[in-house]
């Protein structure tokens, strides 16, 4: 099965921005406050509460990030992350980067979008297994930021 993760973990490589300071403590989407310190993120459709492992691909440096807002609105991005997040993946000064995207085993095991249930979800995330971004919920937000 690692061999077919290869293929799917290439085409998962998103556009990255982050936002910070000026949002700290407005509500999020999900309605949790904003602190720009914490390890989240905003995506426009993927459910809140999933659990990502990011990749700079320019540094190797990795960290794995809370889905708990919605964003970007920027044409060609597809990730905002704290700036927590963006300090541990070494690009605040750039602004951006390209990220490779893998999700926590909770939501690789399907071939369609699952139904979340996120008691569920982060018990399997807080034991740190990662698997490729499940293809059917990439696919479902790719369209939806490209449509």
């Amino acid at each position: 099965m690692a061999g077919l993760a290869t293929p799917a973990l290439a085409q998962n490589v998103w556009h990255t921005s982050y936002y910070g300071q000026e949002l700290a403590g407005r509500k999020t989407a999900s309605g949790e406050r904003f602190n720009p310190g914490a390890l989240t993120a905003a995506h426009r459709t993927l459910p809140f509460g999933t659990k990502l492992k990011l990749t700079n691909i320019q540094n190797g440096r990795s960290v794995i990030v809370r889905i708990n807002d919605r964003g970007p609105f920027v044409r060609g991005r597809m990730l905002d992350v704290s700036r927590g997040a963006a300090s541990a993946l070494g690009f605040v000064g750039q602004g951006t980067a390209r990220l490779r995207v893998e999700t926590l085993s909770g939501f690789a095991a399907s071939s369609s979008p699952p139904s979340v249930d996120l008691k569920t979800t982060l018990a399997a995330s807080e034991v740190g297994e990662t698997a490729p971004l499940n293809d059917a919920l990439i696919n479902r937000a790719d369209r939806a930021l490209h449509n």
